[in-house]
């Protein structure tokens, strides 16, 4: 079209100069002026620009009429930035000098639509040379022009889609396995991405069945599900496990789609795979840490209910941690039943004993009270004979019954003596053996304190594990944490286990609490059995005192009853004995007041004894309800045998 608008230009500028020539035929030239106007458009200016005339092609290309063109300026036809150019105005200087221009020209029609014209711009002399006007023909190429511009502008838009595809291309082959296969589904192409994940060079891939990625894991319901999608001209997408070149899997997010031939059946098939292998392994991961931890949870939660007996059975650190504070746990818990019972048993014999001391220190305490009771009637007794002695003094004749009377009253005191030596041999022997079982109890409380303390070091070693399960709890929220979605469920685990643990912990505090408990009630009880001792120590000195008075008294009922003989028998020239015997009798009522005395003084110690003796057997029974208490607490648990 080009090549046959620059011949109709060339054969405008040879009939124009024939236009110019003088004819022969004036026919002729007006047969040539017509044949032009009816082949292009045509529009004469003057040199400066103006429009003169313009024919039918001209006027309907541009919408104008001849009229409304008419003295017009060309530059109605172009728009108005490039009519004030320097450039148009050295385009029309040159016409105006007679210079010709042609070429393809950027027009506008009345609506403003934009023209493209190949056109020829011939200046017109007269006979003188002067350029009289300016002629112009043209062909309308707008047509032609749009289709060039359109070519042009779709050559660009399909360099920039090619760059961008390009651009996607190398970016899938940085970051993607690619490959293509035929219909068969041997392999035709391989990037470099695939042969670095997989081991194989694109040589040993070429050729070969797809299948040689395949992991014998992969269930082949995947593949055949593959081929029926793209058979079907449909794209497949699935996670598939592969294997590399070594044996080993990896793992790919695969899109398999179908390039369709001009039949419109599938002509190949192009795969792009994302290496998935590290989330997929992560996956395992967790997985199998949430199996390890439901396994925990198990075990704990038979833990809480009191089942002791349990183990996670498994290879995990966690599983190994709570297996050894599930053994520690037992271990302390057997040390504290053992301990309870022996706490039990010792209570139990100390309740014994305190009972027995009792009951003892009741007899003695009556005993005493009779003694007591004999001292005082033995000081009456001896009041009564020193009244009766006086009566000798004044009668003689009164001595024989009165020597009769205190005969009886020596031997009636003789024997009272004889009889309170005796209980209180008796009582002596009771208070040492009272003292050897205070000092027993005393050892026993010693024991259960020790067994406290071992207790309360057994239950910080608890308190310890809870810590440390509580600090392994956290720590698993926290790579959960850094799992993101995929270990929410674990971080669910971790916060079970960090209760359970503070549980745990809280229960060792309780223990802990009791325990103390138990040792204020054995400092108690060993105050009260030091008081106990001390009690019996005093008794036991005040028996010995009684004892020495009764060996006193004893020695001087004998005296008193060997002077009544004499009296008896020697009753003439008495009155100087019967003397002695007056001051005698009052030294005995001296001796019987302080023997009445020391017996009250021994019942007060008694009663006192008896008193301690309540608390102890007061004490042992609450010792006896704790560890009762204790070993109750333990049965809560099933324990493992020791």
């Amino acid at each position: 079209m080009v090549k046959a608008a620059t011949k109709l230009e060339e054969n405008i500028k040879t009939k124009s100069g024939e236009s110019l020539r003088p004819q022969s035929n004036g026919q002729d030239l007006e047969n040539h002026i017509a044949a032009v106007n009816n082949s292009f458009a045509s529009i004469e200016f003057d040199p400066k620009g103006n429009i003169l005339w313009a024919n039918d092609q001209f006027l309907e290309a541009v919408g104008y009429s001849l009229n409304e063109v008419k003295g017009e300026h060309h530059s109605i036809f172009v728009d108005h930035d490039y009519a004030e150019s320097a450039e148009y105005k050295n385009f029309w200087k040159s016409l105006a000098s007679g210079n010709a221009q042609s070429g393809e020209f950027k027009r506008f029609d009345k609506q403003g639509n934009v023209l493209w014209l190949q056109a020829s711009y011939t200046p017109i002399p007269d006979d003188k040379g002067k350029i009289v006007k300016v002629i112009k023909y043209a062909f309308d190429i707008t047509e032609k022009k749009r289709a060039e511009l359109d070519a042009v502008e779709t050559a660009k838009e399909y360099q920039e889609i090619k760059t961008e595809l390009q651009t996607r291309m190398d970016q899938i082959n940085v970051a993607c396995l690619v490959s293509e296969s035929d219909l068969k589904g041997n392999v035709i192409y391989v990037n470099d991405k695939l042969c670095e994940v997989t081991g194989y060079t694109r040589e040993e891939c070429m050729g070969q069945p797809h299948s040689m990625f395949r992991h014998p894991d992969s269930p082949k319901s995947i593949f055949k599900e593959m081929w029926a999608t793209i058979g079907r001209g449909r794209i497949f997408r699935g996670e598939i496990k592969n294997k590399k070149k070594n044996g080993d899997p990896y793992y790919v997010d695969a899109i398999i789609a179908p390039v369709m031939g001009p039949n419109g059946k599938p002509a190949k098939y192009i795969g792009v795979r994302y290496d998935i292998t590290e989330q997929k392994l992560k996956e395992e991961e967790i997985q199998k840490a949430m199996e390890e931890q439901s396994a925990v949870i198990e075990v704990i939660r038979a833990m809480a209910k009191g089942d002791l007996t349990q183990r996670v059975e498994n290879d995990s650190d966690v599983a190994a941690e709570v297996n050894d504070a599930l053994d520690n746990l037992n271990e302390v818990l057997n040390s504290i039943n053992k301990g309870a019972e022996v706490v039990s048993t010792s209570s139990g014999n100390l309740l014994k004993r305190s009972e027995g001391i009792k009951n003892s220190s009741n007899e003695v305490a009556s005993a005493i009270s009779q003694m007591a009771k004999g001292a005082q009637d033995q000081a009456l007794r001896t009041d009564e004979s020193s009244k009766l002695v006086e009566g000798v003094l004044k009668s003689s004749e009164e001595m024989q019954g009165k020597a009769d009377f205190i005969k009886k009253t020596a031997e009636d005191g003789q024997k009272r003596s004889e009889e309170g030596l005796k209980i209180i041999k008796n009582l002596v022997q009771n208070m040492t053996g009272i003292d050897s079982s205070a000092t027993k109890t005393s050892e026993s409380i010693a024991i259960l304190t020790e067994r406290a303390e071992e207790i309360a070091r057994t239950l910080n070693v608890i308190t310890d594990i809870a810590s440390q399960t509580n600090l392994l709890a956290l720590n698993a929220a926290i790579e959960a944490a850094r799992a993101g979605d995929a270990g929410r469920g674990f971080a669910v685990v971790a916060e079970e286990i960090r209760k359970l643990a503070e549980d745990s912990r809280k229960s060792a505090v309780d223990i802990e609490k009791i325990i103390s408990d138990v040792q204020k009630d054995t400092v108690s009880a060993s105050k009260a059995i030091e008081s106990m001792q001390t009690s019996v120590k005093e008794g036991g000195n005040a028996t010995k005192d009684a004892e020495n008075i009764f060996v006193e008294i004893a020695g001087s009922s004998d005296t008193t009853f060997q002077h009544s003989k004499e009296i008896l028998t020697a009753s003439n020239g008495q009155k100087e004995a019967i003397e002695a015997v007056v001051k005698n009798i009052e030294q005995i009522v001296v001796v019987a007041e302080e023997t009445a005395a020391g017996t009250q003084q021994v019942a007060s110690s008694s009663q006192e004894l008896n008193a301690g003796m309540v608390e102890v057997t007061d004490a042992s029974n609450q010792l006896s309800q704790i560890a009762e208490e204790l070993k109750a607490g333990i049965k809560k648990f099933t324990l493992t045998k020791a």
